[in-house]
Parts: C-alpha cells; structure tokens; sequence
C-alpha cells in the first residue's frame, strides 16, 4: 500500500508528464538514424546531428581509451572507441525546461527538445529520473514559500 507522500509523488509526476512531455518521436528518429537523414516532421531540414545522439562523453572505466590497460590488449567493453554508447529505447519531445532538468540529471536530450529515454515498459511517471526531478522542485518551492 502506498503512503501519502508516494502517492503524492506519483500525482505530481504524471501532472509533469501531462504538462512537459509532448508526443512520442521514436519512429521519427529512427528514420533519422537509419538514413543519415536531417529531416524534422514537417519534412524540412533538422538540425539533429544523429551521431550527437550514440555518444556523449568519455568513458569513465577506461578514461577514453577504450583499453582498460596500459598495453591496450583489454578492451573495455563499456564503450566505443573510449566513447560511452547510449541505448535509447524511446524519443520523445518534451518541453524546454522539461530538457534542462532531464539534461541536469544526465540524461541524453539533443536539441534541448529531444529526449532519449533509456527506459521502457512503464510509465514515464515512473521513472528515476522523473521522480527525482519532481522530488527536486517540490523541496525549491517548499523553500521558496519559507
């Protein structure tokens, strides 16, 4: 059974999502993906550079090597080339401000529009990130209000 504060939780991540995300664009940016296409869904130019979207910083277990000895004879596995690889399961395009916090928490957002969610089969809602995104702005405005 959930308690008051989850269930409060809960009520203020679906009105998140109900408010800051707008429509699912997976299909959309795989078709971008697949072709090297620049292409938005009002068929003009994009300016999403898909290979902004597999890698984002070095990889931390190997320091951008992609070995995890000096000898480079064990490939880290973890990445590409040093580079970490994400695995997006959905896009979607969310709001502005919706971007900067997701960006804030290290989640994949292109375009400060695009959002590739690394998670699937539940409610967005639900999620890590979502949750303590609302978590965060719940304790700013209790701060605000004194």
């Amino acid at each position: 059974m959930l308690t008051n504060e989850e269930r409060s939780l809960q009520a203020r991540g679906a009105r998140l999502v109900r408010n800051e995300v707008y429509y699912c664009i997976s299909q959309w940016m795989q078709y971008a993906i697949d072709n090297h296409n620049h292409i938005d869904a009002a068929g003009g130019d994009c300016p999403v550079d898909v290979d902004d979207i597999r890698y984002d910083e070095e990889c931390n277990d190997c320091n951008g090597t992609g070995y995890l000895d000096v000898d480079e004879t064990k490939e880290c596995g973890k990445c590409e080339n040093g580079l970490y690889v994400f695995e997006i399961f959905e896009w979607w395009a969310v709001s502005c401000w919706l971007a900067g916090k997701l960006s804030e928490h290290g989640e994949v957002v292109l375009e400060n529009e695009y959002w590739g969610r690394q998670t699937t089969g539940q409610a967005i809602s639900n999620d890590s990130v979502i949750e303590s995104i609302c978590k965060e702005t719940r304790r700013a405005a209790m701060a605000t209000r004194g």
